[in-house]
């Protein structure tokens, strides 16, 4: 897993290889996820399929953690994993 940056660091960069959701897409649709305020930057990872997002809450973010507990998107589809439903699920529009 790469690390990319905190969501004020990862506008501007490009997609990562294989991957149709740019990091500004990413940090978008995690916006559109939400459905409380949240103030912090996330952190951003990514593999050869997904980006995976922790909030800066975590007084360390890893990579680990955000495999583990982290925010899935999906790299080509821009879908997020439920990880309570096992399933790919598309971000409602806002």
């Amino acid at each position: 897993m790469h690390y990319i940056g905190k969501t004020n660091e990862v506008a501007d960069l490009e997609s990562p290889v294989g991957f149709k959701i740019s990091p500004r897409d990413a940090v978008e649709i995690i916006n559109r996820s939400r459905t409380y305020p949240h103030i912090l930057a996330d952190v951003f990872y990514h593999d050869n399929e997904n980006y995976y997002v922790v909030s800066c809450t975590y007084i360390k973010s890893r990579n680990s953690r955000a495999a583990k507990r982290g925010t899935i998107i999906h790299g080509q589809t821009g879908k997020i994993f439920n990880r309570e439903t096992e399933t790919w699920e598309d971000v409602p529009e806002r």
